[in-house]
């Protein structure tokens, strides 16, 4: 497939992710194509829907122009190296400093989710219903604890064979 075209360059970086995947990035490509969609039913799951016009709008911005620069630089002769984007290599290990920030975005997010459903519950009593509110957020902040528990941890241990 020709590269050059830049009618097919333009329709498929409308899509976050496709055109990075019509330029040879499958890693990247599918890596913001599935940041995407997930941003999007994440964010109806926890009850901030809000939020997904904030998350969605710049992702889709920076997919799409990222799209016209890889092509542009391709189109130079340059070589760009396909990659997954928090990941270090296609073992899929997440960086030490991706944990931590992905702990503290767990935890951030639950709490707002967590008073969003607070808010919003005052108004309806329904128990059951009360009970599903809460517990998407309940889980995201457990998981944002373990997971900078265990990155701490990680550091913690590096720190002490380092010394030796």
């Amino acid at each position: 497939m020709n590269r050059n075209n830049g009618f097919l360059n333009f329709i498929f970086a409308c899509i976050p992710g496709v055109g990075l995947m019509y330029n040879r990035l499958i890693k990247m490509g599918l890596s913001i194509l599935i940041l995407f969609m997930l941003s999007i039913n994440l964010l109806d799951f926890i009850g901030l829907n809000d939020l997904t016009t904030v998350v969605i709008v710049p992702l889709w911005f920076y997919s799409f122009f990222k799209t016209f620069e890889v092509n542009r630089r391709i189109l130079n002769g340059e070589f760009i190296e396909d990659k997954f984007i928090f990941v270090e290599d296609s073992n899929i290990n997440i960086k030490a400093d991706s944990t931590k920030v992905l702990g503290v975005v767990f935890i951030i997010l639950g709490g707002v989710a967590l008073l969003n459903r607070t808010l919003h519950e005052f108004l309806d009593y329904r128990m059951l219903r009360i009970i599903r509110g809460y517990l998407g957020p309940i889980l995201f902040i457990i998981l944002g604890v373990i997971i900078l528990i265990f990155s701490l941890n990680k550091n913690d241990n590096r720190d002490i064979s380092n010394e030796e």
